[in-house]
């Protein structure tokens, strides 16, 4: 399988607590739920790789679509 990579850029820094949750804690369950993918976050910033990349991009589009809409995760 060949390796791919995206990019969710987060549009706001006050959206990254909520979205990576207390001590990464929203993070810790997506990268156990996606062992296959690499996920590293710098800034407003989240890269992605491996095998679940497109899957796991639109699972981060999708939390911030939420969170800028009101929900709380």
């Amino acid at each position: 399988m060949s390796e791919t990579a995206a990019r969710v850029k987060v549009p706001g820094n006050h959206l990254m607590t909520d979205l990576l949750g207390t001590a990464d804690e929203h993070l810790r369950v997506i990268e156990d739920a996606f062992p296959d993918t690499a996920i590293t976050v710098r800034g407003t910033d989240v890269s992605l790789s491996g095998g679940d990349t497109s899957t796991v991009a639109q699972l981060f589009a999708e939390l911030v679509r939420l969170l800028e809409s009101g929900h709380d995760l």
